[in-house]
């Protein structure tokens, strides 16, 4: 069995555990303006002897033009400063799949996402909410009968708790820990494409563990990260071991 891909929709700091505190506790940093890598390629290799490859495009602005994987590709077109449509294709054949419509901010981050199918019926909505630093404070999941609401908690510039709750009830809490080796890589606390600014600031430094429990205090998931670093600083390959299911996943990037 495959492992929860890395690359795809994931929590980008978060795979993991937290505090039983409500809301969002914020701790300012100092402003210091940072390079995000722009990644162009990463192969994903599981436990199983798998592999997935994804390729990034971008424009002459640097935004994304594409993001392509053995099955998908989304093309992006940035219609305004305040608006972003991606439309999602199934390969091979280039089939319509979906679309995301998103509404960006100021800073250029997405605050909603809203998933329509191929007759343009809305089938989930994301909202996600950001502090003055551009970091993630908040992210809302709804299929308009069922919904979900992560609440990240930060200090020092990193996501190092969160707390998710689902509407029938279920509660897990998650806690992250951190090497203090500088984070280069693009993608928000929950980001959908591995890409700068969309999702607000990823953490400071590189995640080096996450667990997340459930509310009666058993562990429900626990990896842990193991970089091979550039001497450009960005991340040239990372193993994720998933304790929890004794499975293994390594992802090996390049950039532009």
């Amino acid at each position: 069995m495959n492992v929860s891909r890395i690359f795809g929709i994931v929590i980008a700091v978060a795979f993991g555990i937290a505090s039983c505190k409500k809301g969002t506790v914020y701790i300012p940093v100092e402003k210091k303006p940072v390079a995000y890598k722009r990644i162009s390629k990463s192969v994903e290799t599981y436990s199983d002897g798998s592999k997935e490859t994804y390729t990034l495009t971008y424009d002459a602005k640097g935004r994304p033009a594409t993001y392509t994987s053995d099955t998908k590709k989304d093309v992006f077109n940035f219609q305004s400063p305040a608006m972003l449509l991606v439309t999602e294709y199934d390969l091979p054949g280039n089939l319509l799949s979906r679309t995301y419509e998103c509404t960006l901010n100021e800073l250029g981050a997405i605050t909603q996402m809203i998933f329509k199918n191929t007759e343009g019926a809305i089938t989930y909505t994301y909202t996600y909410t950001y502090n003055a630093d551009g970091y993630m404070t908040g992210v809302k999941g709804s299929s308009g009968t069922s919904f979900f609401e992560e609440a990240p908690e930060m200090k020092d510039g990193n996501y190092i708790a969160s707390k998710t709750t689902f509407s029938g009830g279920t509660v897990y809490n998650k806690q992250f820990f951190f090497s203090n080796v500088p984070n280069l890589q693009p993608g928000g606390f929950y980001h959908y494409w591995p890409l700068a600014t969309l999702f607000g600031r990823p953490s400071k430094n590189l995640m080096v563990e996450a667990k997340t429990f459930q509310t009666n205090g058993n562990l429900y998931w626990h990896v842990q990260n193991h970089y091979t670093i550039s001497a450009d600083g960005s991340v040239a390959k990372y193993t994720t071991d998933i304790v929890t299911s004794r499975e293994t996943s390594v992802v090996e990037l390049e950039y532009e």
